[in-house]
Formats: C-alpha cells, structure tokens, sequence
C-alpha cells in the first residue's frame, strides 16, 4: 500500500516537473524572440 502511494506520488511529481520544464522552455523561447 504505502510503496503504491509513493510510486503514484512519484509519477505524479514527474509530470508536474515535465509540465514545468515545458512551460519555462516555451516563455524562454518567447522571451528570446
């Protein structure tokens, strides 16, 4: 149980970091332009 929670937590975390990544890329490039 505890090891499920912390695997979704993970994933979840990863997304969110991805999504992140993702939006300071696009508002650099932008900011560059």
């Amino acid at each position: 149980s505890g090891a499920a929670a912390v695997s979704v937590v993970l994933l979840a975390l990863s997304f969110v970091l991805l999504l992140f990544v993702s939006w300071v890329s696009t508002r650099g490039q932008r900011h560059a332009q």
